[in-house]
């Protein structure tokens, strides 16, 4: 629907559109485990992502565009690091534990062999299942800050010193883009599109 609005020439219907999308995406993958940008389903909706972005190229919206791309690039690289300093940290003494009681629940059903005993630890297992994932969310941040909103072209130009340039590309077809930007103080932002190499 986004698309269709921006082909007919209605922009701001377009970029709302887009926008909802986005949002929905953002909800969809909010407690993903994987990287953000490498989970499989916000690879097939990176199409979203890229007309939106093409949409305000466009339209000569800098920051607009340059938004678009940290909603996506930004919290990839956040998501990636966030990963990694969950990975380095030692579970908690609670996750042992539970985890200690589902495996002992594991082991005691394949050794079962009354029927009755069976379904008692099939429901134990499941309790104990939900408690470890409840107490695992607990946890995590759920939505952490920079899921809920990218970094701002002000604070990208800041981080810049004056002898810095910082260079996104975005290739597409039939066009590819790089949007370039310069530090704060008298610094500028613009784009740069040329025709899709081969």
């Amino acid at each position: 629907m986004a698309d269709l609005k921006a082909r007919r020439g209605a922009t701001a219907e377009a970029e709302a559109l887009y926008e909802n999308a986005e949002d929905v995406i953002d909800g969809m993958l909010v407690n993903s485990h994987e990287a953000y940008w490498s989970s499989s389903l916000a690879g097939a909706m990176s199409e979203t992502y890229l007309k939106h972005f093409e949409l305000e190229a466009r339209e000569g919206k800098v920051e607009r565009a340059l938004n678009v791309l940290e909603r996506v690039r930004g919290r990839t690289a956040a998501a990636l690091l966030e990963i990694g300093l969950r990975s380095a940290k030692i579970e908690s003494e609670d996750v042992r534990t539970l985890e200690n009681e589902v495996s002992e629940l594991q082991l005691r059903l394949m050794r079962a062999e009354n029927a009755q005993e069976r379904v008692v630890l099939l429901d134990q297992l499941v309790e104990y299942e939900r408690r470890l994932e409840w107490t695992r969310t607990d946890q995590r941040e759920s939505k952490p800050g920079w899921f809920q909103k990218p970094a701002s072209l002000k604070a990208i130009q800041a981080s810049l010193r004056s002898d810095e340039v910082l260079l996104e590309y975005v290739l597409s077809e039939p066009h590819s883009y790089c949007v370039w930007n310069l530090q704060e103080a008298g610094g500028r932002t613009n784009f740069d599109r040329r025709a899709a190499a081969d």
